[in-house]
């Protein structure tokens, strides 16, 4: 026969931190005995994104647009419906600032903002367009909603599925989108990042309160950073493991700061290296204090290939010689070269040629390994 008897505090815990959050807003909305159990049990989640008007948790997508159309027209089949992602402008007109709108947990990225004042109609009805979209099914609900707001939308949501926790919630992906305006979210939300990727560095600085600052990152994207950017020198940036950039931010190795991170990613297809800067790379990567296994990898232009491999010969030391295809990670039935130069006298830096699918460009990876 079955025990009937409830699970203890600590086992109805254990439990709940390996229920996806769907699954534990549910029980927590349908059974409050558990609440105090669930909102300290440790909670994971693969992916939040914030976007303008938008918010993503796990598969889940929730955007919000301010709708405007004509008086008596229905939103859902009004050919004169106008869309915006910001909801700054009231029913009388009047624009609100984003400090004005703000409370308590609510983050501000940006005071920058469109004025789209002169592009609503005079008579007109306001709606909130609300999309929901399950991301792994791909199903999607679309309705209209009266007396509300983006701003109250994405808050409410932020506040139901992440709010009320004492733990720290832990995601493993977060990605922001936001440039202008405010990231809503519930009061007193700590959050430990594994990679985290921005297309606005000065996200970092306005952030940092909610993250954890003993939990450092696996890897940052800064996306297209200047490389005089101070955001290269902030705390979080120089404590993230494996640093990564956008595809327009080129490593002019004068510009490029002395990073020490673990491992620094550039590749991509404008990131283009010529000898010069990867001279220069190399020769910086040789005179610091690197760990066994750090790397720093860009795109090269394939018609320096040659000139780089005699600048590394000639004038840094180094030495020629084959690699087996498993060895590194390339496609396969592809050649890859390598170059080798010793550091001290326990490490090797030893230099990839890694083809791309772009017979024009390739990728280079630098590598700390044993001396050889």
């Amino acid at each position: 026969m079955e025990s009937s008897r409830p699970l203890a505090y600590e086992s109805v815990k254990s439990v709940l931190k390996h229920m996806p959050i769907d699954t534990r807003n549910k029980l927590r909305n349908s059974y409050p005995e558990i609440r105090t159990a669930e909102s300290s049990a440790p909670l994971k989640i693969e992916r939040l994104e914030f976007h303008n008007g938008e918010i993503v948790i796990d598969n889940k997508k929730y955007r919000f647009y301010k709708s405007i159309c004509p008086i008596n027209e229905n939103p859902r089949t009004s050919k004169n419906r106008q869309d915006f992602d910001y909801d700054d402008i009231d029913e009388n007109g009047e624009m609100e600032t984003f400090v004005d709108s703000m409370t308590p947990g609510d983050v501000l990225i940006s005071t920058h903002r469109p004025n789209f004042a002169g592009r609503i109609p005079e008579f007109s009805s306001h709606y909130i367009k609300y999309v929901f979209e399950n991301l792994k099914t791909r199903y999607t609900n679309t309705k209209y909603l009266k007396n509300t707001r983006v701003r109250i939308c994405l808050k409410s949501i932020a506040v139901k599925m992440l709010g009320g926790r004492s733990s720290t919630i832990q995601v493993k992906n977060l990605v922001n989108g936001v440039h202008d305006g405010v990231i809503f979210l519930p009061e007193n939300l700590k959050l430990q990042m594994v990679n985290l990727a921005t297309n606005y560095a000065g996200f970092i600085e306005a952030f940092t309160p909610v993250m954890d600052p003993n939990f450092p990152l696996e890897s940052l994207n800064l996306g297209n950073v200047f490389t005089d950017s101070p955001w290269l020198q902030h705390n979080v940036t120089k404590k993230a493991k494996v640093l990564k950039f956008g595809p327009l931010m080129r490593p002019n190795h004068e510009g490029l700061p002395p990073l020490s991170n673990y491992g620094i990613d550039l590749r991509a297809p404008w990131n283009v290296s010529n000898a010069e800067d990867v001279k220069g790379i190399i020769k910086r990567w040789m005179k610091s204090d690197r760990e066994n296994g750090s790397f720093f990898k860009t795109t090269i232009c394939r018609a320096n290939h040659e000139v780089i491999r005699e600048v590394l010969r000639t004038e840094l030391g180094a030495i020629s010689k084959n690699l087996e295809i498993h060895e590194v990670d390339c496609p396969e039935q592809q050649t890859v070269e390598c170059q080798s130069l010793q550091i001290n006298e326990l490490l090797s830096l030893i230099v990839y040629w890694i083809p791309r699918e772009d017979q024009f460009k390739g990728d280079l990876y630098i590598q700390v390994v044993d001396a050889v």
